[in-house]
């Protein structure tokens, strides 16, 4: 009788709410924890069934589980289950019972404890409330992104349509005609400019020219000018004469396109590196 006094005194401090049912699964023994739980006193629990304390769907799903369990006198472990609280709002319990048998070894019923996991499952469904949530913004930004590429490459289509129109008017509208004035009666400078217009209009569609004014934005138009004919291997004074100035405004041009390239204090041909650029 002592050690059942004392077993009897730990179960009741226990936070979790300790319960016996009989073979008809109503409720012959409760602890005091079931008020704290569900808000009944011991004597209102004893001589109900569980399912008396959870809604009708709840009721029969859980029943169809724990009969055939007790039916075959089996062990559960952590079964969960929701109940409905005396002032209405919803528990969720964790259970796991026993059966138990009298000094006969007759079947008479499960013992069994509950344990509250109520905070526990409402985090767990409030973070894979938010892991939805996250997973459908990622299908979103993904939907997004790819629109993104879609309108990216429809830009670049257009781009390259629009640049292979301009390079065929360019050859077919005007490179011809230069051809055609390059035959007639020219004098030495106004060969000279026919040659700098073509060399420029093959330069506005040359890779070098893009990158150099794709790469180099705060290069001057006589700098880009200037870096053109050095490509091309003309000499600071034949630049200067092609451009009518003196040839300390070509040295110091070309002094600016250096900088601008990181080319000062380097031992690096300029022509080379801007041929690189092609």
């Amino acid at each position: 009788m002592e050690t059942e006094r004392r077993f009897q005194n730990v179960v009741e401090l226990t936070n979790d709410w300790v319960w016996e049912i009989d073979e008809n699964l109503k409720f012959t023994h409760v602890t005091i924890r079931v008020t704290d739980l569900l808000g009944y006193t011991p004597e209102e629990a004893l001589g109900k069934t569980p399912f008396d304390f959870m809604t009708p769907d709840e009721a029969k799903w859980v029943e169809a589980i724990i009969k055939p369990i007790m039916e075959a006198r089996q062990n559960y472990t952590f079964m969960e289950s929701r109940y409905i609280h005396k002032d209405g709002h919803e528990v969720i319990f964790e259970t796991s019972g026993n059966p138990i048998y009298d000094n006969v070894n007759r079947f008479i019923g499960y013992r069994g404890i509950v344990r509250d996991i109520t905070s526990r499952k409402h985090a767990e469904e409030k973070l894979k409330k938010r892991e939805d949530e996250l997973r459908e913004k990622t299908i979103r930004l993904e939907e997004v992104n790819n629109a993104l590429k879609t309108l990216l490459k429809h830009r670049d289509e257009n781009k390259k349509e629009l640049e292979n129109k301009i390079l065929s008017n360019i050859n077919e509208l005007v490179l011809p005609y230069i051809a055609k004035l390059k035959e007639t009666h020219l004098d030495a400078y106004q060969q000279v400019y026919v040659e700098i217009m073509e060399t420029n209009l093959n330069d506005v569609l040359s890779p070098f020219l893009l990158k150099i004014t794709s790469k180099y934005l705060s290069f001057t138009p006589k700098e880009i000018q200037v870096a053109t004919l050095i490509k091309e291997g003309k000499p600071t004074k034949e630049i200067a004469k092609m451009m009518k100035v003196g040839k300390g405004a070509v040295d110091l041009h070309r002094h600016h396109i250096r900088n601008k390239l990181g080319l000062n204090n380097k031992k690096v041909n300029l022509r080379s590196y801007l041929s690189s650029l092609s």
